[in-house]
């Protein structure tokens, strides 16, 4: 099997979220937009395509759960634990906010929707897509 990684739709779709970039990628059941949450820019224009409400927030997802450690920061241990052996599956937490998030990210909440369907089918690619863009993800599927 060839690595994701090396595909060049992959490198790509990493290259344009560093831009600010909007990219299509699989989830478990639909195609979903992303963007990378740290970009005001690159999040105002998916909220635009999409014509969504920004107070409604956003989910974020992630390759892994290290990648959202910033976002972990000052949660209960147990919480914690309990999103590691969550992992991978198709599940989408409401976290209390820590406010490391943008605002155009939480909608302006005091949770945050982080979320993760890597390991579904078809998830790896979208997985790598989030490794190679070494960000967390903005989803809107």
């Amino acid at each position: 099997m060839t690595d994701l990684a090396l595909r060049p739709g992959i490198r790509q779709a990493a290259a344009s979220l560093h831009k600010g970039g909007i990219v299509a990628y699989p989830t478990e059941a639909v195609w979903g937009l992303g963007c990378d949450p740290e970009n005001n820019r690159a999040v105002q224009n998916l909220l635009a395509l999409k014509r969504r409400d920004p107070s409604k927030g956003l989910i974020l997802i992630a390759a892994d759960i290290a990648m959202f450690a910033p976002y972990l920061h000052g949660l209960k241990p147990a919480l914690v634990e309990q999103l590691q052996n969550s992992w991978p599956g198709a599940i989408t937490w409401l976290i209390p906010n820590n406010h490391t998030a943008s605002p155009w990210i939480s909608g302006g909440r005091d949770t945050l929707a982080t979320g993760i369907d890597i390991g579904q089918p078809p998830g790896p690619a979208t997985g790598k897509i989030i490794d190679e863009g070494q960000s967390v993800f903005r989803q809107y599927p």
